[in-house]
């Protein structure tokens, strides 16, 4: 389970940094945009889940989003966490965000608030890059198990992405980006469990454990983003893990397809 919530956390650029994108807010951004995504990865944990995103612009200034709202098939299947998010551009290159997680879904993992700046820079009309840095604190949480409850104490994670886009066409745009991730405080993985004697009778057992403080996991994606009629858009992302250690040592690979529409 809690390889799941890695996997969803560095594969995917929308559900890790679930800001609605890197890059400056523009005149034709201003408005009502809507975006549906299929994500499925593949590794040491199935990945399978439908969900829509919605952003409303205010100007070049404001981006008010709810994100995640969908439908999770594998374990923990149903509606994950929705994500409010808001972005405050302040002056042509920078943006400070804060988002969090609603903990209304069954997604035991992905209680938190993310807060961070992007910074962009607009090299040419056919050429942007972006970054962002963030700090992650994932609350607690508990999951009840076969064999007792496991609880979750993942604490500070911060998070770092960089994006590159290129434009030959404005109906046409490829990009390609990087995602880490580093464990900044310890987490504590504490199980309660029943044990039966010969006699019947049960006793509950607590271990404790104490993660690596600096665990590190780095991903990749790209992908391109088509307008196939005024103001719709589909997007094609895959995304793969290729260097973890300790809580993000894993492999797996993801893609995602969407379509985006803008009233």
């Amino acid at each position: 389970m809690f390889k799941k919530f890695l996997i969803l956390s560095l594969l995917g650029v929308s559900l890790s940094f679930a800001t609605w994108g890197y890059f400056p807010l523009k005149d034709s951004d201003a408005g009502l945009t809507v975006k549906a995504s299929h994500f499925i990865a593949f590794g040491d944990a199935d990945v399978h889940r439908f969900d829509i995103n919605a952003r409303y612009v205010i100007g070049t200034s404001l981006e008010f989003a709810l994100m995640n709202l969908g439908y999770q098939f594998n374990d923990p299947s149903g509606m994950p966490n929705p994500i409010a998010s808001i972005r405050f551009q302040f002056n042509e290159k920078n943006l400070l965000f804060v988002e969090g997680a609603i903990p209304i879904g069954a997604d035991y993992y992905t209680e938190y608030i993310h807060a961070g700046v992007q910074r962009a820079l607009i090299l040419s009309k056919h050429f942007a890059w972006s970054t962002e840095l963030g700090l992650n604190y994932t609350f607690s949480s508990t999951e009840e198990s076969y064999n007792g409850n496991i609880t979750l104490k993942p604490g500070f994670e911060l998070n770092f992405a960089t994006e590159a886009d290129f434009n030959a066409k404005p109906s046409f745009i490829w990009f390609i980006g990087a995602e880490a991730a580093t464990m900044i405080t310890e987490s504590k993985i504490a199980r309660e469990r029943e044990v039966y004697d010969w006699y019947g009778y049960y006793y509950q057992n607590e271990e404790v454990y104490a993660g690596d403080r600096f665990d590190f996991g780095v991903a990749i994606f790209g992908g391109f983003n088509f307008e196939i009629v005024k103001h719709t858009f589909i997007e094609e992302e895959f995304s793969a893990m290729v260097f973890g250690t300790g809580k993000y040592d894993y492999s797996a690979y993801a893609f995602k397809t969407s379509l985006k529409h803008s009233f």
